[in-house]
């Protein structure tokens, strides 16, 4: 790597800190107040401020060794220098805090015979007279340094790599889809003895080879993971030989009318694995909203949309690399390319399986006999959960998707990793391992440092600002839930701020809590968007700093938005057509409760 994520967490030590009059998470535009005791500059011929909010590790009970967790609150630019510049601090009894020793000495140019200090004397001299230029005044200084983030080459170049590699083995219209298993349902009991599903008539099993561009790993402790072949550069690897990737596809009954339908390629959530496009049904009552038909979520909007959803595994991070390899690499972090080099090789699978479904399935022999049109050019994705926190890196990846919905989606794991309910079985592991707060601290930041090969937080740039290659520009479309438990939504309001990515959020964001900073766009929106639902959760309270949300009575609104047709509707208007509209029809926005429920059930297709 030839610098730190775009998605860095700043982090600090100071014994004691009285935090108050820091940005928090509910106040960021504080953090551009002209006395703000804490500077963020991104280093240009035009210096400009970037916003943040702080908030101290809730994990650590002593107050003298509380990291101090600076984030910021945008998406950092690629190969880019930032400045960060600490004054006034004070403790929590009111008494200034001083800079550090060695900090003085720099500060003060009295480094010389100082073997440590005296190599660096020359980058701060740089660094205190670019502050000097912005009217920062040296000697209030507590604390400053620089930080310059990675390049697009060094967090990209291994994926594209192996994508334009992948593409090329597998030939023109991607790996030959085999199909190993086919059963067909009949939408309610005719008496003819078949299986019964009210939405989907045909579910397929099949796989194709995919090329192979990781071996597995020497075992540690008895588990094997899987990490990059050999190639001829570093972090470039080769093909060698093939992977059988399986995956399932569901075909409407709809499909039966003759109607041209689309395809979606759907991502599955937290370890999970392709068999969740299938998602079994269940009856009433729903979650919070008993009148709402639960289950079959995909199969019910392929059946009311004209739409056939596939998905695949996104190993790497799929339920085989869960137990194994998952919990391998908490006991010795080292091991974590496990996971980074093999998500390189769940995002290639995903890559080839949306190019085989566009260019076979619409002359595919099966398809052909039971009159199934497919329209190749209705293809688009959708991911929900971890689908959704890869889903923007895969679409700004595909040269054969413009469009993509994230359900429930965030960016940047390094930010949002400590504050998820799924991340703590592996913490307990993590505690005993590295009982450190600021050693775990440091990891995630570093770990943030190969998830940028293929999550979101680095690629959100390169769907329609800045599109890879000669690739046409892509879009999508956010819809985050207040209060959740899995993957909290304020991460996703980063990119709301980077003006530059070109990913507003939706006028009515939410109504009690403001989005500062953020333009807000309006309905009807062409282009990406943010879009956050309420569901009857609260936002956390801002002294949960970095953990998971207190318990609800509602419990968590993670599963819930999926079975909502305003939401349903509004994704599949913006895959088919790229325009984001209101399908929530309130002053609160998407904001729903016991007193004001979401639209009832339209079971007609959308016209």
């Amino acid at each position: 790597m030839d610098g730190y994520s775009p998605g860095s967490q700043i982090l600090a030590v100071f014994a004691n800190l009285d935090v108050t009059p820091l940005a928090p998470e509910t106040d960021v535009a504080a953090s551009l107040n002209d006395d703000a005791p804490l500077i963020i500059y991104e280093w240009s011929d035009t210096p400009r401020r970037v916003p943040y909010f702080v908030e101290l590790d809730a994990y650590e009970a002593d107050a003298a060794k509380r990291v101090l967790y600076v984030r910021p609150a945008e998406v950092l630019d690629e190969d880019a220098r930032y400045v960060v510049a600490f004054r006034g601090l004070t403790d929590m009894s009111g008494a200034p805090i001083p800079p550090s020793a060695a900090f003085a000495a720099l500060r003060d140019g009295a480094t010389a015979g100082d073997a440590d200090l005296a190599p660096r004397q020359a980058r701060f001299d740089e660094i205190f007279a670019f502050l000097d230029a912005q009217g920062v005044d040296r000697g209030a200084l507590t604390l400053a340094w620089d930080f310059h983030t990675a390049s697009s080459d060094a967090m990209h170049g291994p994926m594209l790599h192996v994508r334009d590699q992948g593409f090329a083995l597998a030939g023109s219209d991607g790996p030959p889809l085999v199909f190993d298993e086919i059963e067909e349902f009949v939408a309610e009991d005719d008496g003819s003895g078949m299986p019964v599903h009210p939405y989907t008539w045909l579910r397929i099993r099949g796989h194709f080879d995919a090329p192979h561009f990781v071996h597995a790993s020497e075992p540690v402790g008895g588990i094997q993971g899987f990490v990059f072949n050999d190639g001829a550069a570093p972090w470039r690897p080769d093909a060698q030989g093939t992977r059988e990737a399986g995956f399932w596809m569901i075909v409407p009954h709809v499909a039966k009318d003759g109607g041209a339908q689309g395809l979606v390629t759907y991502g599955h959530g937290l370890f999970g694995d392709a068999e969740e496009v299938l998602e079994p049904g269940w009856t009433r009552p729903c979650g919070r909203f008993p009148d709402r038909e639960c289950g079959w979520w995909n199969a019910r909007i392929g059946q009311r949309h004209g739409l056939i959803f596939a998905g695949a595994d996104l190993i790497g991070m799929s339920e085989e690399d869960a137990d194994g390899a998952g919990l391998t690499i908490v006991t010795e972090v080292s091991l974590f390319t496990w996971i980074a080099d093999r998500l390189h090789q769940g995002m290639l699978e995903y890559l080839l399986l949306t190019r085989a479904l566009q260019r076979q399935l619409p002359t595919h022999a099966m398809f052909a006999e039971r009159g199934i049109v497919v329209d190749p050019d209705r293809a688009f994705y959708q991911g929900n959960s971890q689908g959704g926190i890869f889903g923007a890196a895969l679409v700004a990846l595909s040269p054969d998707i413009t469009r993509g919905h994230l359900g429930v989606p965030g960016q940047n794991y390094s930010m949002f990793l400590q504050r998820s309910t799924g991340f703590v079985p592996f913490y307990g592991v993590v505690q005993s391992i590295y009982p450190s707060t600021a050693d775990q601290a440091i990891i995630i930041n570093l770990l943030q440092l190969l998830w940028d090969g293929t999550e979101n937080s680095s690629y959100l740039r390169h769907l329609s600002a800045e599109p890879f290659g000669d690739q046409a520009p892509s879009y999508i479309l956010a819809a985050p839930t207040k209060g959740d438990y899995l993957v909290p939504p304020i991460s996703f309001e980063a990119a709301a701020r980077t003006t530059a990515l070109q990913i507003p959020a939706l006028e009515r964001y939410d109504p009690v809590r403001a989005l500062p900073l953020a333009p807000k766009a309006t309905y009807p929106r062409t282009g990406s968007g943010i879009v956050l639902w309420g569901l009857g959760n609260e936002w956390p309270a801002a002294d949960r700093a970095n953990r998971p949300p207190p318990e609800h009575p509602l419990g968590d609104p993670h599963e819930d938005l999926r079975h909502l047709d305003a939401h349903a509707d509004q994704m599949v208007h913006f895959l088919e057509t790229g325009e984001i509209v209101d399908t929530c029809l309130s002053p609160r926005g998407c904001h729903f409760d016991a007193e004001s429920p979401p639209p009832q059930p339209d079971e007609s297709p959308e016209e």
